[in-house]
């Protein structure tokens, strides 16, 4: 493996642990989300018993 071969595998690994990163936090976020809308209706749904 060459130098530039080598440094375009650490950029391509760079990139590709920052789209992951970014795609945790985005499922993270949507769960989240979705917790939040959850408690929002069993809420709801309590003050109407």
């Amino acid at each position: 493996m060459n130098l530039i071969e080598f440094l375009d595998t650490v950029v391509g690994l760079n990139v590709l642990s920052e789209i992951s990163k970014n795609s945790i936090f985005l499922i993270e976020h949507n769960l989240l989300l979705g917790c939040t809308k959850i408690n929002d209706q069993v809420s709801e749904d309590v003050e109407v018993l």
